[in-house]
């Protein structure tokens, strides 16, 4: 059985939106010159909204990481801490919904570092991903993951701040929902203890 949304072909504008076209739609507008792409739900997303407190609301250092280049379409995490939001694309991911299922598998070698932050906040933009898990190993993969206590804030902001003995560690965030996907991201995490 086809269904409407199986008629549609699937675009991703730079904002990384899915945009929906119908192939009949898509040859009149060619064919016409007048193409205006109008975003058609696809996977949940959260709206755009004021953090809530204690989130930084103003950051001046805006940085993006995605490993092996990214895809525009690519799911990312924002993180916040001091004056700098970081936009870091997941790796490692699964959407499944009427609008797109997709599963890529990967890892990321190099990490960004967020140095010695005493208080990182997390954002997950995609509605459906509300549960957050982090934990804290050594790079390189000797040892187990200690979780990190994340604190939910609203909106889908968290917080966290974790702590270990000295030392350089890889943080790796991992967002899940009930039956709606996941995705994970890593950031390397300096402890500046002891």
């Amino acid at each position: 059985m086809r269904t409407a949304r199986s008629a549609l072909n699937q675009r991703v504008n730079h904002r990384g939106q899915v945009l929906w076209f119908s192939p009949a739609a898509l040859l009149a507008c060619l064919l016409l010159g007048a193409c205006t792409a109008l975003p058609l739900p696809g996977p949940a997303t959260v709206p755009a909204a004021p953090a809530p407190s204690p989130v930084p609301a103003a950051p001046t250092v805006l940085l993006e990481h995605s490993p092996g280049g990214g895809a525009a379409a690519q799911p990312l995490f924002v993180l916040r801490y001091e004056n700098v939001e970081l936009r870091l694309s997941a790796y490692t991911y699964c959407t499944h919904g009427p609008a797109l299922s997709k599963c890529v598998d990967g890892f990321d070698d190099h990490p960004p570092s967020i140095g010695s932050v005493g208080e990182l906040f997390v954002y997950v933009p995609t509605a459906s991903l509300d549960h957050l898990d982090v934990g804290l190993s050594v790079p390189g993969g000797s040892g187990d993951a200690t979780a990190v206590p994340v604190t939910a804030l609203g909106s889908n902001w968290w917080r966290l701040r974790p702590h270990a003995a000295a030392g350089t560690y890889r943080l790796s965030i991992f967002a899940s929902g009930d039956g709606a996907g996941d995705m994970a991201a890593d950031v390397l995490w300096t402890s500046t203890a002891g």
